[in-house]
This record gives C-alpha cells, structure tokens and sequence, in this order.
C-alpha cells in the first residue's frame, strides 16, 4: 500500500519596501534551509510533497499596506510592507492538488512573518479539512502563545529531533550548489540572540567522515559550491571536528560559503590556513561593536586586539581583502548611531568590510527582558528589523537607510561611497569624523583609465571587484578593468553573468584581459571543464583571441550535452563577441 504524503509548506515572507542593506547569499540559503528539511523529511519519516511559497515560479510581490517605520524616532515614516510569495488561491491550488495527504507541516522563520503564517494555516485548513496541521520552525519556538492562536492541530518548538541525528549530517542541492549541516548549538549566550532555544541541543558536530561522504556524493552529483553552516564552528569540544572537516574537504576541488563567522578568539594560524586550503570564498569575522562596555552588556567579551589578530592571520593565510568580512549591528537599543558608524570606521582602517546586521529584538533573549517593554505595543511584523522600532529614537529612519548605502563597501571604495550620500543626512559627518579618528588612509584602486562619472545607485558595485569591474565593463569603460583583474579572487555564487565580463573584454581587443577573466571565472566549472579552460589558455598566450572564442564553443557544447542549457548562456554570449579580423566565426 502506497505510503501518504506529508505535505510540508513554507510559507510566504514580508519584506519592507525600502530595505536595502545587503545579504550575502540570504534568499539564497533560506531556500536550502526549506529544502534540506524536505529533504530530511523524506528520508526518515516517508513521502514529502513540498510546497515552497517563496521559491515557487508563481510567487509574487503584493502590497498588503503601509508600517510605520521609526515609531519611537522623531520623524516616523509610512512604507510599504510587500508580501513575496504565493498567493492565497494558488496555494490553495497547490494544495488541492495533492492527494490524500497524512498531515501538513507548516514550517517558519522570522517572526515578523506571522500573518502570512496565520494565512497559510488557514488555507491548509481550508484545503484538507480533515488533516491534522502542525506549525513549526523559529516563530512557534520563540512565540508559543502567540502561535498556539493560530489554528493549526499542535505546534512544536526547537529542532525536529526525529530528522536529526546525533552523528549524521543534513544536506541537500541544487544545481551545482549543495548545502550541508555539519554542526548544531552554540556555547555562547550573547544577549541578542535566542539560539538556545532554535537549536535545543548541546554544542555538537555531525561525524566527520559521514560529514565527508555526504559531502562526496553531492560532488558526484555536479555540487561544485559547498555552503557550510556549522553553528559552534571552533568553539569548544567541536574544535577538533571542524579541522579534521576542513581538512578533508581541502582535497576535494571544491569552492565553501561558511553560513557563520569564526570569533576571533577561535583564531589561530593554523585554522587560517585550513580554511584557505578548503577553499573558504570569504570569512566573517564577527566584531560587532568596538565599545567594550556595549560588548560586556551583550554577553560578548571586547574583541578589538583578538579582532586585529585574527585579521593578520587570515591574511598571512592568502585571504584578499574582499574575502574578509565582519558583523557591525546597528540599531540596538544600547547602541547610539554613532558607535556603529565607529565601528564601521575601525573595520575599513584595517581593510575589512563591514556587513551591517540591523537589530530586531528577539523574543526569549535576555534583550527581551531588558527591552520588551519597548515592542510591548507591537505586533510581531511591526518588530522587523528594517522598520528601526528598537533604535536611537533622536536619529531619523531615513539616517539609517543612508548608512545601509556603505554597508559591504570595500576599504578602497570608501570615499566614492561616501560620495553618494545624501549631503543633509548627519550620517555623512558621523561617518567623515569616524574615519579620520580611526586613521583611515586607504589608498584608492589604482586605474590606468579614468571612471566614467558615477551615477546614483553604483554604490552598490563597490562591495566586490567582480562587481565594480562588470559595471565598468558594461559602461563601456573596459580600459578601467585592467586595474583590477588582478583583485578578482574570489567570484560571487551562482552569477554566471560574470562570464560577461571577458566577452566584452574580447569585444574590445582586450584579448589578454579576457583570457586572465575568463581563467578566473571558470574556477566555478566542474572540474573537468575548468582543466579544459586552464590548459587551452596556457598554451595559447599568444593567440588569446582563437583560443577564447573556439574554447567557447567547447564548453557550451559540453554544457549543453549534460543538460545544463541556463549555464550556457553566458558562453553564448562570449561566442558571439566579435574577435580579431581572420578569426573564425560561429
């Protein structure tokens, strides 16, 4: 007898309308969260029919009415609250159309996403009438009052242990990307955060050779991105763990997205180097804030010198400047503005990019005792981060928005960044003032073209060099690029648009720059085509424009053979880029 389907759903998210800070690989790593639990589902508990509202083709933007941004600040502001997922009736359709189903689970994340949460609930109900409905995730686990009122038969709390094993890994893939779990709890109890409560467990890693297997086989299966989510990665008894880990993968060929930083504390020379060897794109390195008392009340110890070390030995491991990363928060309630745009500062001092991560007050932290009082009053949507409700209420929600435009900026790029914000915003003095007090003296990149003039909205294009040097090259500016090809280590995942980039460089004579761009983006081929890539330009120096274009041709076919036509693309583009006059074309 055919076995039911569990029916699992995760349902739509809101997003604010003028959110702007940058995430690296956020959307993209929430959808491997959605899949690795489906997928964990199915091999322990039977069939699972998964409905992502996010992830579905058909999911959309709706605009389900305005929140007041800055409740507590002097210019409170009205923006936009966008829905970002399917819609009630083509759920309900979804859902139809699975037949006979044992139960639905409603999986969860944020808590401000509890409205569509109630409305997925009650689309289940509507759907399957007599199916039992259990809710649970992070919103259930930090809001169980709350969530009991929704309507769904039980709620559970913490991590689904019958998908969990004590020594057995999650993952999952996608593509030519696999995700893998390989260590769960966190020994830290830091004042903002309610971990403790998520991932109900003790500090713990997966076995490492089970870790390796899996790791193994999603290679075999085309993974060529690894991300690595490791919640105590070198704290504690896991330490020794996660450098046998790290030294396994080191042999595999493979690129690694780490989901969490390493505390500088945790540092050493050794561990710098294993990373590098793992083939780690980039690593936080969390500070946080550089005032020590903030530090002490959020349960964290001053980190200023370990910060400095841990940066040194990242660096003397081969790390680049853009692949180091550090945490500045922003918008807490202990926190002036200033102190962040401080911290900011003291990070590009160093060559580090700071990533902003704006404060929403979580529920059963030890913040929620201090600072509940103050979203008392709200619902739990109107506790999003992007609405700054827990902020310096004397500072205008529009100052923080100005100083999200620098959030990932690189060292290098600071003062064209600062460039662009608005001339009215006090933020522009606060962050002028924190530079020249951190000592900031970065030289610029060095080009031998001039940049075309800036234009609003380019700010963005300076959080990596890929991405400056494909708008440069897209602006026409290709001579420019030259200066920093040399800075282009580590490509961001997933964007073959990149290819992009030495196909206008082939376009514009640059045949010896398309040939250093091109090597450098295929490091995201499989194995096998980068060889090919590799090899033909090292025996083809001389004759970048031939060996450009017909290797091209080579590797779009393979593309096509093994079925991945959406990768081929950006290769048919550098095929049709025009080569030199006697040159072969299509």
């Amino acid at each position: 007898m055919k076995k039911r389907p569990i029916i699992l759903v995760a349902p739509p998210t809101v997003q604010i309308h003028h959110s702007i800070f940058l995430y690296s690989h956020r959307a993209y790593l929430e959808r491997f969260f959605v899949n690795r639990f489906a997928s964990a589902i199915g091999r322990k508990l039977g069939p699972v029919a998964l409905v992502d509202c996010v992830g579905d083709p058909g999911a959309v933007l709706s605009i389900r009415g305005p929140r007041i941004a800055g409740a507590r600040s002097r210019m409170p502001e009205r923006v936009a609250c966008l829905y970002h997922g399917l819609d009630r009736r083509a759920l309900a359709e979804r859902l139809e159309k699975i037949e006979n189903p044992s139960e639905i689970w409603i999986t969860s994340t944020f808590t401000y996403d509890r409205e569509p949460i109630r409305e997925t609930v009650a689309v289940a109900r509507s759907a399957h009438p007599a199916v039992p409905v259990r809710l649970g995730g992070v919103y259930p686990t930090l809001c169980p009052e709350d969530a009991a009122r929704l309507g769904a038969d039980s709620i559970h709390g913490g991590l689904l242990h019958e998908c969990e094993g004590e020594a057995a890994p999650i993952s999952s893939t996608s593509g030519r990307t696999g995700f893998l779990i390989a260590g769960r709890g966190c020994p830290r109890r830091c004042s903002y955060c309610a971990q403790r409560f998520t991932e109900n467990v003790r500090p713990r890693m997966a076995g490492v050779d089970r870790s390796l297997a899996e790791i193994e086989r999603m290679k075999a299966r085309g993974m060529r991105v690894l991300m690595l989510y490791v919640a105590n990665m070198f704290c504690g008894r896991s330490a020794g763990a996660m450098e046998e880990l790290l030294a396994g993968i080191s042999g595999m060929d493979i690129a690694v997205v780490l989901y969490n930083g390493v505390e500088p504390s945790t540092m050493t020379p050794a561990r710098a180097r294993l990373l590098r060897k793992a083939g780690v794109l980039e690593v936080s390195v969390p500070i946080q804030t550089v005032d020590a008392g903030t530090s002490r009340r959020w349960g964290r110890r001053p980190d200023a010198a370990r910060f400095d070390r841990a940066i040194g030995m990242l660096r003397d491991a081969g790390f680049v400047g853009e692949q180091i990363l550090t945490d500045v928060i922003v918008g807490h309630p202990d926190q002036p503005i200033d102190e962040s745009i401080r911290t900011m500062c003291f990070a590009w001092a160093r060559g580090v990019s700071p990533l902003l991560m704006p404060y929403q007050i979580v529920p059963r932290s030890l913040d929620w005792d201090r600072h509940g009082k103050r979203a008392a009053r709200l619902t739990p949507e109107e506790t999003h981060h992007h609405l700054w409700n827990m902020a310096d209420p004397a500072v205008p929600v529009r100052s923080f928005m100005e100083l999200a435009r620098l959030c990932r900026v690189l060292p290098e790029m600071v003062e064209r960044a600062v460039g662009f914000l608005d001339p009215d915003t006090p933020v522009l003095g606060m962050v002028r003032r924190g530079l020249d007090e951190a000592g900031f003296g970065m030289a610029q990149y060095a080009f031998e073209a001039p940049l075309p003039a800036m234009r609003p909205g380019w700010q963005a294009h300076m959080s990596h060099p890929w991405e400056l040097a494909l708008a440069l090259a897209r602006s026409g500016s290709t001579a420019a690029v030259r200066g920093i090809l040399g800075r282009c280590e580590a490509v961001p995942v997933c964007e073959p648009l990149y290819l992009e980039i030495p196909a206008r460089l082939a376009s514009a004579g640059m045949w010896t720059e398309a040939a250093v761009a091109l090597r450098r983006a295929s490091t995201w081929l499989s194995p096998g085509t980068r060889r090919k890539v590799v090899g033909l330009l090292d025996r083809c120096r001389g004759q970048e424009a031939r060996a450009i274009l017909s290797n091209a041709r080579a590797v779009a076919g393979d593309l096509r053979a093994a079925g991945q036509g959406g990768v081929a693309d950006p290769w048919e583009a550098l095929i049709r880029a025009p080569g030199p006059r006697g040159c072969p074309g299509r």
